[in-house]
C-alpha cells in the first residue's frame, strides 16, 4: 500500500483580479478541498489559450459578439490543462469505482453541466443551459491543484503524452468537432453552405 499523498495547504496561482488588470503569480493561495461529486487534481501541465488572454484582458465576447462580463474575480484561467487525481471528495470511492487516486484527466473548457435541462437529458449537454466553464466562471488550470466536477470528468488514457495533450483539450476539440459539423451537412442546412 502506497503513503498518502500529501496535499499543502497553499499554492502558487496565475491571479487576474480585475478585468484588464496584470497576471499576478500569487504562492500563498488556498488549495480548494474537494466537497460532494468532486476530485482534486495535481497540474501537470497546461497551455495557454488566446480566450484566456481575451478573458484576463476584459476583451472576451460571444457567440453574439456582445462582451461577457459574469467573469468570477478574482479569475484563475486555464482550460487546456493535464492532471492527475491526488484526492476524491466524500464518497466517491464507493460511487464510482472508474476515478481513483492516479487518474489522468482534462482540464478543459467546460467545468460542470446542469445534468437536467432538455440539452443535457437529450445528451447534447455542451448547449446546457446552467453550464459553467473554466474560463469565466471557475478556477482553472493556471495553477497547481484544482478540483473538478467528477461527474463531468474528462478521463484520459494511461498512456496519453500530458505534454501533448493540454492543446488538444481546446483547439484539437474545435478542429475536431468543426471537421464533424461539416462532413455532417450541418453548414450546407443552417447556414447555406461552407466557404474556405
Amino acid at each position: 500500500m502506497s503513503a498518502p499523498i500529501q496535499i499543502p495547504e497553499k499554492q502558487t496561482v496565475a491571479l487576474v483580479r480585475t478585468l484588464g488588470g496584470p497576471v499576478e503569480l500569487v504562492d500563498d493561495y488556498p488549495v480548494p478541498k474537494p466537497g460532494h461529486n468532486e476530485v482534486l487534481a495535481k497540474v501537470l501541465y497546461t497551455g495557454v489559450c488566446q480566450s484566456d488572454l481575451h478573458t484576463k484582458s476584459g476583451t472576451a465576447s460571444g457567440a453574439d459578439n456582445n462582451p461577457i462580463t459574469a467573469i468570477k474575480l478574482p479569475h484563475i484561467g486555464g482550460h487546456e490543462g493535464i492532471g492527475r487525481l491526488i484526492a476524491l471528495g466524500p464518497g466517491l470511492p464507493q460511487t464510482d469505482p472508474n476515478i481513483s487516486i492516479g487518474t489522468l484527466v482534462g482540464i478543459r473548457f467546460a467545468s460542470r453541466i446542469c445534468r437536467r435541462c432538455t440539452f443535457c437529458l437529450a445528451g447534447t449537454e455542451q448547449y446546457c443551459e446552467n453550464a459553467t466553464n473554466h474560463l469565466h466562471h471557475e478556477d482553472g488550470a493556471f495553477q497547481e491543484y484544482v478540483s473538478l466536477d467528477a461527474g463531468y470528468l474528462t478521463i484520459l488514457p494511461r498512456d496519453a503524452d500530458p505534454v501533448v495533450m493540454g492543446p488538444v483539450l481546446c483547439a484539437g476539440v474545435t478542429a475536431y468537432k468543426m471537421e464533424h459539423v461539416q462532413r455532417s451537412g450541418v453548414l450546407e442546412k443552417e447556414l447555406g453552405g461552407w466557404e474556405g
